[in-house]
């Protein structure tokens, strides 16, 4: 039987194959504190903030027991991560909208993404609802954080109320600022409802919530 050498075969796909960069530290840090973020959004969407700890998070992610103390150092280091992963994401979100539209059209789009994206993505939404009520007994600088996210929020929302107001397609007499904080804690609401009762349907009280806007307020 003739003898196969496959020796040179093997130097040629070696020769052949592309030389990958190794990842530096901090791109080994970035994709871990990523994993990181997202088991912990997970757990925390499934068992609530109390019961999650670091040491589940680790796991979770694929990591040890110990690093997630090593990123968060805490609990309260934890919940601040979460929560300026979650709101930085839902604010590129906004900003994104706003640069493709503006006036009525923009709130409306902020709600029906709201409403879509949290049946998309129920582990961040969830984990939102449950940051939000943690800032009742939160440590002052992490209210300090949800409460800039708030006003960022609703200040876009009322800013596109205003510019609908100067276009004609809301009625003049709206309080920007109100409608905005209205809009946001009816949002906020609905999703609450949908994640202690999943029965809801989520798509026909987006319907009706985009038609309610638009009948509420017409000029």
């Amino acid at each position: 039987m003739e003898r196969i050498n496959q020796m040179p075969v093997e130097r040629t796909e070696l020769a052949k194959a592309p030389n990958r960069p190794r990842q530096t530290q901090a791109e080994r840090r970035a994709i871990a504190e990523k994993k990181l973020l997202a088991a912990a959004l997970k757990l925390i969407a499934e068992k609530g903030l109390g019961r999650t700890t670091l040491a589940e998070i680790g796991e979770a992610a694929g990591y040890s027991r110990t690093l997630p103390a090593v990123y968060f150092r805490d609990r309260n280091g934890l919940i601040r991560a979460v929560w300026d992963y979650v709101s930085s994401h839902f604010q590129k979100k906004m900003e994104a909208t706003g640069q493709r539209q503006a006036g009525l059209e923009a709130v409306l789009s902020v709600v029906d993404a709201y409403l879509t994206r949290s049946a998309s993505d129920p582990f961040a939404f969830r984990a939102t609802q449950v940051l939000l009520i943690e800032a009742f007994t939160a440590t002052p600088d992490i209210r300090k954080s949800m409460a800039t996210y708030n006003r960022e929020s609703e200040k876009f929302l009322r800013k596109q109320i205003s510019v609908g107001i100067e276009r004609g397609e809301i009625r003049s007499d709206v309080d920007a600022k109100a409608q905005a904080i209205l809009i946001m804690g009816a949002l906020r609401g609905a999703i609450t409802h949908w994640i202690i009762d999943p029965a809801i349907d989520l798509r026909l009280v987006r319907k009706e919530f985009l038609h309610s806007i638009r009948r509420s307020l017409a000029p």
